[in-house]
């Protein structure tokens, strides 16, 4: 008997711990020390690694909005780029040198640039005063007014500042040929607002003034 099972054990290491000795039950109850019944685990395969992702709702909501809103911004700053955009400066107590017409006087300079990306036709420059002094239009422009400036060019015009009182100065103003009015401010906005309406109640009073005498002419007549 004992030469049996010491046979059935090197028949089971012969085979690499999966024979079972002949003419014996397998189960562990018979044989209590019988290691090699049991399958050698370095063969078996190893597990592949799994990985979840798993989002919520209100996630992909946040992104949805962030992703939207960013989207709008650059379509505003792109829309922005794209319009029309002059920028004005004025230059007082300036003299020239080689020119004929200006040397020995003083000068206003008035520069008109387009910081925009589209082309713009500037069809005239000028200035509205205080009230009672009346809104000016510069003529020496340089290049001459209508004329068409791209991004990055400029129109200067000229004037003799002998002829000017700054003080009544409310606005400096560029006009295009779509007519847009695009404007350098000298005093802050509410005193334009009440100079504009100055202008606006007078204008209206000299209307019926001239109304009531081609009336009276028409009577006459």
């Amino acid at each position: 008997m004992q030469a049996a099972k010491v046979d059935s054990i090197r028949q089971a290491d012969r085979c690499g711990g999966t024979c079972y000795p002949r003419g014996h039950m397998t189960h562990s109850r018979h044989y209590p020390h019988a290691w090699f019944l049991k399958a050698p685990s370095y063969n078996r395969a190893m597990p592949v690694p799994q990985f979840h992702l798993s989002i919520s709702g209100s996630v992909l909501a946040a992104y949805g909005a962030v992703l939207s809103t960013i989207t709008a911004a650059v379509q505003v700053v792109s829309h922005y780029k794209d319009r029309a955009h002059l920028k004005i400066r004025v230059q007082p107590n300036m003299e020239t040198m080689g020119d004929r017409l200006y040397d020995g006087k003083t000068l206003v300079i008035m520069y008109v640039s387009n910081a925009g990306r589209r082309p713009v036709t500037i069809a005239g420059v000028g200035a509205f005063r205080l009230f009672p002094n009346k809104p000016f239009v510069i003529v020496d422009t340089r290049p001459v007014c209508p004329v068409e400036i791209t991004e990055g060019k400029q129109l200067t015009a000229f004037m003799d500042q002998s002829q000017l009182d700054l003080s009544a100065m409310e606005s400096w103003e560029a006009y295009t040929a779509t007519g847009q009015t695009f404007r350098f401010a000298v005093v802050p906005w509410y005193r334009r607002w009440w100079n504009r309406r100055k202008f606006r109640s007078q204008a209206i009073k000299d209307g019926k003034e001239k109304t009531v005498a081609s009336a009276a002419t028409r009577e006459g007549v």
